[in-house]
């Protein structure tokens, strides 16, 4: 459970770091590789604890940088409540999700979760979606260079289907044809 009102992490470092080294803040200073205003700024609670002096605190005495950026942000997060009163705000979406929407986002969760375990599989590299792959083997058709019965294999559809499909992407008299493209990965 957070604490209300937690201390800011310049005091906790002034306290549980410096002090019991018996270090004066030019020693943490160039110990730490910072003038000594940046470093005095934060043990006098006149500035932020920044990843980057978290990682040198780290480096030079010890304490966890993740641990100290959490005490950091529990610290900016409470001064935020403080002032949430004076905050302007209106509610866009509704605080609770339905049943109905709670179980779609599970699904669309477990979907993805599937087609990421599906791209790792196959080494980085996403599977041809079913409509692209459909797409591409249509064109074929309408071009000449695959038949319909192989396409209706390779598809595992009726050669009805195959037909029909080549119908709609097959162009009007005068007009080029208009087949959809498969869609094209970004990286």
């Amino acid at each position: 459970m957070p604490m209300k009102n937690p201390p800011h992490i310049g005091g906790f470092i002034r306290r549980q770091v410096i002090e019991p080294l018996r270090l004066t803040v030019t020693d943490a200073a160039a110990a730490l590789g910072v003038t000594r205003q940046a470093l005095n700024n934060l043990l006098n609670e006149k500035a932020s604890l920044t990843a980057g002096m978290a990682v040198r605190i780290e480096k030079a005495f010890g304490p966890k940088a993740d641990h100290l950026m959490r005490m950091q942000l529990d610290y900016d997060l409470a001064q935020a409540r403080r002032r949430e009163g004076a905050l302007k705000v209106r509610r866009v979406a509704s605080l609770q999700l339905t049943d109905m929407g709670r179980d779609r986002v599970r699904q669309q969760a477990l979907s993805d979760l599937a087609a990421a375990r599906t791209q790792r599989r196959a080494g980085g590299r996403a599977p041809i979606p079913m409509a692209a792959r459909q797409s591409e083997i249509i064109a074929r058709v309408v071009t000449g260079e695959m038949t319909a019965v192989e396409a209706a294999g390779v598809l595992k559809v009726e050669l009805a289907t195959i037909a029909e499909l080549v119908d709609q992407a097959s162009p009007l008299p005068g007009q080029p044809p208009t087949l959809p493209r498969p869609p094209t990965g970004t990286r």
